[in-house]
This record gives structure tokens, C-alpha cells and sequence, in this order.
């Protein structure tokens, strides 16, 4: 059994004052984009019904028009509303202070690892990674999950170094959190497992403690389970791609492998678009995290008892960096296709806190400074450049841009009728009641016949969805004696505006 010797050290000032830097920075990056992420429709789903009279009555609406999801991060987002508002902007404060929570958590992980460096290094590159900010402004319930998954992990720790009774109830009430607000946290449960029966004391009260306590924890779920509807639940998830091991033919990010890359790449981590800004901080970071597996299982073979050597912990955090993306991605070929990064957003950390910790074993002076000096810079410019332009397609803006043209009528084309009539209920909470028309279409041909039937008192306006100004369509315009103003709007959800005129 490893036993392996933490550090216990209490943060000093110095310490606190690194970690108030990362929470600045971080807080600088979502805070510049809080108000520029037009909502999308996953979000949209519960802010339309905000305004409900009651909680039972927001929890009822919701219910019908999401899949059957834990309702934890409901009751907090309703509570939320009634502070600060139902519209999109505050929400999503929300989760930004979720996410610093979530920080303050990773640097903790990374403190009682091996001190400072590890926890700063980590937390900085988390602050900047493009998943974490994105997650960081999503009004759903990934970025709490993180929190209390963070919180299980530190308190597991803490038990593991003979934490107390505050960390029992600490480790315990974080599981029942997990499992109401995501029910694939419990991929996580495994994980911890393995922590306990090789990290932890041989003592077997000890263990079935832990193990009963845990069972019980995630049990509550079945209370919610009784009453789900599973057969809602299959309809909505029967969309979804199957998942695949390599990269997959549409998108990395539904693919095991795919799911890891993500974790540590900048923006366009959902395409299979590889460059010098995707393979900076995937050969560093990863890099790094893959050395401190091998130096661990080298010094794991050669049985060294170095007390300040914490190599079981790095072997243990491999498992929490590649086991619940497996599970599930067995659980979606056996049930069904439910497979996406962020339902496990959670293993992200694992990867970012073994390469810090790579680095703060570094014996030379020079060497770990300059590394650190890397992973500084590094970590500054992956937070820049995931901030250059928005996650979700920005839909204030089009429609801004739209209303100032008169638009009666807006046709969205996508070859893809669902990401159409989701599009639409975006731009209908955002424009709730105007006398905007919102058309779609998926067919090329019937794109051409709208455009030429068009009387061209007034403009006529074509949103290409997923997609950049088109040469094809540029052509065809030309050819019927049609003039466009087109406008792009970059995002990681892309669109373009035509605004067609005779």
C-alpha cells in the first residue's frame, strides 16, 4: 500500500497572494466576455421560464422542455434570479463565481500535493484554459459540478493525511452535491476508490466507513431516479453521435481521445484543426502530465521512501484524469449515445495538477525557474488567445445589426433542422414578442427560390448557420443581379449575415 506523505503545510501570505493573482485573472477574462456570450438554447431552456411565480413552477417548466436533469443547480439558478434578475447577463456571473470557487479548489489540490508551485501553476492554467472559461459562462450545471467534484477530491486528501470529522461530512456532503447536480459525477466515485484502498490507512473500519458512506451518499439519487422518466430521457439523448475512440469524422468532441485532447487545447479544441497554437500547450502540458506518470512509476519500482515524494497520488490522479471519460464512453455505447467532455469536465484538472507538479520536483534552481517561467507565459497567452473572440454565435449582435435595418423576416439556413429550431427559440427569448418573422430552411434549392421571390421592398436578410461567407453564394448572387452586405461573426458556433439587396 502507498502511503503517501502530503504536504500539510498552512498557506502563508505569500501563498494566498499568488492565488489572489490567479482568481484576479481569471475573474479579468470571464468578466471581459460575461457580456458579449449571447445565450444559447441549452441555456435558454431554463431562463425563459425564470420568471415563473414559484420554484415548484419553474421546476414543472423546466421539466418539460429539458431532459430530466438533477435539479440542484435549478434551485440555486432560480434563487439566483430572485437576487439578481432572470436575464442572461447576471446568470452568468453565477457561474463565474462558481469557477472561482473552482480555482480556489484546484490551487488547495494543488498546495497539499507539493506546495505552492504546484497549486499556482495549475490554477493559472485552468483560469486559462479554453473548456474551463467557456464552462466558467455557461448557465447550466457543469460549472457547479466541477466545484463540488474539486471539494470531494481536496477532502479525500485531507482524509487521506488523517483529516477529521469536519472532512468525513466535507468528503460526504460534496458526493451528495455531485450526484444532485450531475448524475455522471458518480464516474468519479470509482476514482476515489482506488485512492482509498491504495492511498489510504489498512484499516478496514476505516475503509468500510468510507466506502458505506459513500454508497449512502450517492444512493440519495435514487430518490430522484424513482421518479425520472426514462423514457424522456432516451428521446432526448437519441440525437447525440456515437461516440468514437480516435477523433471523430465530424467533430473531436465526441471522441474519447478527442475528449483528452480538448482538455488542454486553445479555442478550436472542437475541430480537428491542428497548429502551432494547438500544439503548444498540448505537448507542454500534456507532455509534462505523461512525465510525471513515468518519473512516478520509476520511483514506484525502485520502492523510494523519500518522505517528501508524493508518487502514489500521481499515479492515483492518472486514473482520475482517464477514468470517468471511459466510463463514459462505455456507458454510451451500452445505454445510449450520451457522450460529451462536458459531462466529466471534472477530469480536466488531473492532467494540469500532475504537469505542475512535474515541475515543482525539479531539482536545479535555473531549470525550475525557467520552467515555471513557461508555464507562466504559457498559461497568459492561452487565456488571451481564448478570449478573442466568443464561444457561443452572438446573437445580440446579429439581431442588433437587424433591427437597424427594419427586419420583418429572418431565414436561418443550416442542413441540420434541429440546430435550426434552436437557433430560432434563441432568437425568440431574445426578441419575445416582436413581429419578427424567424424562418428555416435546410435545402439549398429552397434557399435560392426564397431569395429570388423575395420583393426586395426591404432587404432580405439570410443567416448562414456554422458557417463563413460563402464564395458559392457570393456567385449566385452576382448572377441574378442581387447585391449583398455580408457580415461574418466568428465564434466557436460561427454564423453570417447576408443582407440582400436588388
Amino acid at each position: 500500500m502507498l502511503r503517501p506523505q502530503l504536504n500539510t503545510s498552512v498557506l502563508t501570505r505569500y501563498d494566498a497572494g499568488c492565488l489572489f493573482l490567479v482568481l484576479v485573472w481569471g475573474l479579468l477574462i470571464r468578466a471581459g466576455m460575461a457580456g458579449v456570450e449571447s445565450p444559447w438554447y441549452d441555456e435558454v431552456i431554463t431562463l425563459k421560464h425564470l420568471d415563473a411565480e414559484s420554484l415548484s413552477a419553474f421546476l414543472g417548466r423546466v421539466s418539460e422542455a429539458n431532459s430530466p436533469t438533477q435539479p440542484l443547480y435549478f434551485l440555486l439558478e432560480y434563487g439566483w434570479a430572485q437576487l439578481f434578475g432572470s436575464d442572461y447577463r447576471p446568470q452568468r456571473w453565477l457561474s463565474i463565481i462558481l469557477s472561482e470557487i473552482s480555482l480556489v479548489l484546484v490551487y488547495l489540490i494543488g498546495h497539499r500535493l507539493q506546495g505552492m508551485t504546484t497549486g499556482f501553476l495549475a490554477a493559472l492554467a485552468l483560469a486559462s484554459s479554453a473548456m474551463h472559461i467557456e464552462y466558467s459562462l455557461e448557465i447550466r450545471m457543469y460549472m457547479l459540478a466541477f466545484v463540488w467534484a474539486m471539494l470531494s477530491v481536496y477532502s479525500l486528501l485531507r482524509l487521506l493525511s488523517n483529516g477529521g470529522k469536519v472532512w468525513w461530512s466535507v468528503n460526504f456532503g460534496s458526493t451528495v452535491g455531485l450526484v444532485w447536480t450531475h448524475a455522471f459525477g458518480v464516474f468519479l466515485l470509482p476514482v476515489e476508490a482506488i485512492a482509498c484502498l491504495f492511498l489510504g490507512t489498512r484499516s478496514l473500519s476505516w475503509q468500510a466507513r468510507w466506502f458505506g458512506g459513500q454508497i449512502i451518499a450517492a444512493g440519495t439519487l435514487g430518490v430522484w431516479l424513482l421518479q425520472a422518466n426514462g423514457e424522456k430521457v432516451s428521446k432526448a439523448m437519441d440525437w447525440l453521435p456515437n461516440p468514437t475512440i480516435w477523433f471523430n469524422d465530424g467533430s473531436n468532441y465526441v471522441s474519447l481521445f478527442g475528449t483528452w485532447y480538448a482538455w488542454m487545447v486553445p479555442l478550436e479544441y472542437h475541430t480537428k484543426e491542428w497548429g502551432f497554437r494547438s500544439a503548444v500547450p498540448l505537448v507542454i502540458y500534456g507532455g509534462l502530465a505523461l512525465a510525471a506518470l513515468v518519473y512516478s512509476l520509476v520511483k514506484l519500482q525502485k520502492k523510494d521512501q523519500d518522505e517528501e515524494f508524493s508518487y502514489g497520488v500521481i499515479l492515483w490522479m492518472t486514473t482520475w484524469w482517464f477514468i470517468p471519460s471511459i466510463f463514459l464512453y462505455g456507458l454510451s455505447h451500452i445505454l445510449q449515445p450520451a457522450f460529451f467532455p462536458r459531462y466529466v469536465l471534472y477530469s480536466m484538472a488531473a492532467p494540469f495538477l500532475m504537469g505542475s507538479w512535474m515541475v515543482s520536483q525539479i531539482s536545479s534552481v535555473r531549470w525550475k525557474g525557467s520552467w515555471i517561467g513557461i508555464l507562466i507565459v504559457l498559461a497568459l497567452a492561452m487565456g488571451y488567445s481564448n478570449t478573442r473572440q466568443v464561444y457561443r454565435a452572438p446573437w445580440d449582435w446579429l439581431l442588433a445589426e437587424t433591427d437597424k435595418q427594419g427586419a420583418a423576416k429572418l431565414m436561418l439556413f443550416s442542413q441540420y433542422s434541429e440546430g435550426n429550431l434552436m437557433r430560432k427559440s434563441v432568437i425568440q427569448y431574445l426578441r419575445p414578442g416582436n413581429d419578427r418573422e424567424v424562418l428555416t430552411l435546410t435545402d439549398s434549392n429552397g434557399l435560392v427560390e426564397y431569395i429570388t421571390a423575395h420583393d426586395y421592398v426591404i432587404p432580405c436578410f439570410v443567416v448562414l448557420l456554422d458557417s463563413q461567407p460563402q464564395a458559392t453564394m457570393g456567385e449566385f448572387l452576382l448572377s441574378v443581379g442581387l447585391t449583398a452586405d455580408v457580415i461574418h461573426y466568428p465564434a466557436r458556433r460561427q454564423m453570417t449575415l447576408y443582407t440582400i439587396r436588388r
